[in-house]
């Protein structure tokens, strides 16, 4: 199921435009995740073949709107801003098998394991255009913003209950149940508890000089970017350490046009990627916050 609408507006000076939408899909039987746990590698069993459980279900919900609007203060300079926001709702009970030799012998499990996620974004800015004597400026100043969080639950059937199945010739199963098996979980299924909360922050400033009528335009720019990341153990709602660091990164490029249809361009940044994080359930293993790691593009 989908359905969205978009509504734009445009005046003499002020431009606005909307999304908004909303997304269901449902899969029923789906296959899931395969698991060596032997020493034998099993053939790929035929694209024909579902391996799933009847009772295996996934289901994904998505419900979003953005809005962003520009406005002219005048013939040089406008003031841009957008917001936006997205809810997912992920649900569904899985069974994947844990196979154990080449001839395909498995043990089938299941989980069960609802998932919310909430999303938020913001920005603002300024950009323009002037000159300086024989200069020309091309100016943009902007703020950014993006709140997440994350919630998670799970219930899944023991290691020791794991019914028996195979790869090539799957065994239908009723549906595991506390009453046929063991089944372990962590959090409240029916209100899944906060597993991760992000919040990135940033403010940028560029500048781009134009010489020789603009046949040489020479791009800098600094961002200053704050990363803050907590995470929680959906099993026991234990915090797990904490990441909050900021820094600024440069941004540099140089075009050369001596001709009117060619050009030779270089440019240089220095990017600073999200914390990486691992919040799915994870029954065995805390969800663990990695630090962000810097690197430098220079192409030319």
């Amino acid at each position: 199921m989908l359905a969205s609408v978009a509504l734009d507006y445009r005046g003499d000076r002020l431009r606005v435009s909307s999304d908004f939408g909303y997304q269901k899909q449902r899969i029923n039987g789906g296959r899931s995740v395969i698991y060596a746990t032997g020493t034998g590698i099993p053939d790929a069993p035929s694209a024909r073949h579902n391996w799933a459980q009847d009772w295996a279900w996934s289901q994904l919900e998505d419900t979003y709107g953005m809005l962003r609007a520009e406005y002219d203060l005048n013939d040089n300079w406008t003031a841009y801003a957008a917001v936006g926001a997205k809810h997912t709702r992920e649900n569904g009970v899985y069974t994947s098998l844990y196979v154990s030799d080449a001839q395909g012998t498995a043990k089938g499990g299941m989980l069960y394991a609802p998932h919310d996620e909430d999303n938020k974004s913001a920005m603002a800015g300024l950009n323009g255009h002037f000159t300086t004597g024989a200069v020309s400026h091309k100016v943009n100043f902007g703020l950014a913003g993006i709140w997440a969080e994350q919630r998670s639950a799970f219930q899944q059937l023991a290691t020791a209950s794991r019914f028996n199945s195979s790869l090539y010739d799957d065994v239908e199963v009723p549906m595991p149940t506390s009453a046929t098996g063991t089944i372990t979980s962590g959090g409240n299924i029916k209100d899944p508890a906060m597993t991760g909360r992000n919040r990135n922050r940033s403010v940028a400033l560029s500048d781009t000089l134009g010489f020789i009528d603009e046949r040489v335009l020479l791009t800098v720019g600094l961002r200053r970017q704050e990363v803050v990341t907590n995470t929680w153990s959906s099993s026991t709602g234990a915090a797990n350490p904490s990441y909050n660091q900021a820094i600024t990164t440069p941004v540099y490029g140089l075009v050369i046009k001596p001709w009117e249809h060619v050009s030779f361009y270089a440019t240089g940044s220095k990017a600073w990627p999200r914390a990486r994080q691992h919040l799915a359930p994870r029954p065995t293993s805390a969800p663990r916050t990695r630090p962000p790691a810097a690197s430098r593009s220079k192409p030319a």
